[in-house]
């Protein structure tokens, strides 16, 4: 029953563009329920869209932290069950990646961080380790550009605490 009310809230309310991309809505399913700091929490697994390298879709664990009492989508995270080998010369040993959410205003799930993380080989013998760390803040709300709206629209700064692979800082606040 859970699956069936995510699935159609998702199609009612429709997910953001983004999280379209990225989930098969009908993939979800429910793996269990738990309880962290006194508050329940749902989580899901789903099968991702990769457009670019979707044969490898089914190595690729995906999973949906959710808390049903706030309605807050708090975490997507994806990571390699094998090995693959997304293009000729090219192998990914490891690679997870994670965003983790907040509400902002009472009316907004706004994404807090995203870790990235990818090693293998490439040219059977050149190795790669990229690790990508972005934080995002000072979320707030612009009066619309439209005159006809009386609403404000959601904006956000640019991301901050970038890094490369060697941990070195790309960007900053």
């Amino acid at each position: 029953m859970r699956v069936t009310e995510a699935k159609a809230r998702a199609q009612e309310e429709g997910p953001s563009q983004s999280l379209a991309d990225l989930i098969i809505i009908d993939s979800l399913e429910f793996i269990g329920e738990s309880v962290e700091n006194g508050q329940s929490v749902w989580q899901f697994s789903f099968k991702p869209k990769l457009d670019d390298f979707s044969e490898f879709a089914d190595e690729i664990e995906a999973r949906i932290t959710y808390l049903p009492k706030t309605d807050l989508l708090q975490r997507i995270a994806l990571k390699n069950k094998n090995e693959f080998s997304p293009a000729t010369s090219v192998t990914v040993e490891d690679f997870s990646m994670e965003i983790e959410f907040q509400r902002f205003a009472d009316a907004y799930t706004v994404p807090v961080s995203m870790k990235q993380n990818a090693q293998g080989s490439y040219l059977f013998f050149k190795d790669f380790h990229d690790q990508t760390s972005r934080t995002y803040s000072d979320y707030s709300l612009v009066p619309s550009a439209d005159e006809s709206n009386d609403e404000n629209e959601l904006s956000a700064a640019k991301p901050c605490g970038s890094s490369d692979s060697k941990g070195s800082r790309t960007s900053s606040c």
